[in-house]
């Protein structure tokens, strides 16, 4: 019987030591994405990050959700995920990210980055408006026209 007993608190040792990892992993993931999303620069870089590493989920949430009302092709993830894969971009190179201008509600930030379309390099140089809201989906400084002509307007 103390075997048993013994090796029942071993399995709840286990069990607990995995759903502390899991917990801390957890946390660590929430950490690290507002701290990307804590300035406009962040922001920014961390959408071109998200589009190298191919996760789409993370470039939609850069965008702010008033975007993604107006432009269809931002509606969904499903809808995004099939315009950023039709852009055939094998990889985005930050050559330089920097905010222009940032009142603590919108920013501006110039980027010069190189797309590889089908691995041919499109130097680009451009800027984003960011603005900062706390009350979208997940909250932070976002990105209300990253492509196309419709703008956010709220």
């Amino acid at each position: 019987m103390k075997n048993k007993s013994s090796l029942i608190e071993k399995m709840f040792l286990v069990l607990f030591v995995i759903l502390l990892v899991l917990v801390i992993v957890q946390q660590t993931g929430s950490i690290n994405q507002t701290v990307s999303r804590s300035t406009p620069e962040g922001s920014v870089r961390y959408y071109f990050e998200a589009w190298n590493n191919k996760s789409y989920d993370v470039m939609y949430n850069a965008i702010s959700d008033g975007f993604k009302k107006v432009e269809p092709t931002a509606a969904n993830l499903s809808e995004f995920t099939k315009l950023i894969n039709s852009s055939d971009v094998n990889r985005v190179d930050i050559l330089l990210i920097n905010t222009t201008s940032n009142d603590g509600f919108s920013a501006n930030v110039d980027f010069d980055v190189i797309y590889y379309i089908n691995n041919v390099p499109a130097p680009s140089k451009s800027n984003f408006l960011l603005i900062y809201r706390s009350d979208d989906r997940v909250p932070g400084w976002k990105i209300i026209q990253p492509y196309g002509a419709k703008v956010e307007s709220s």
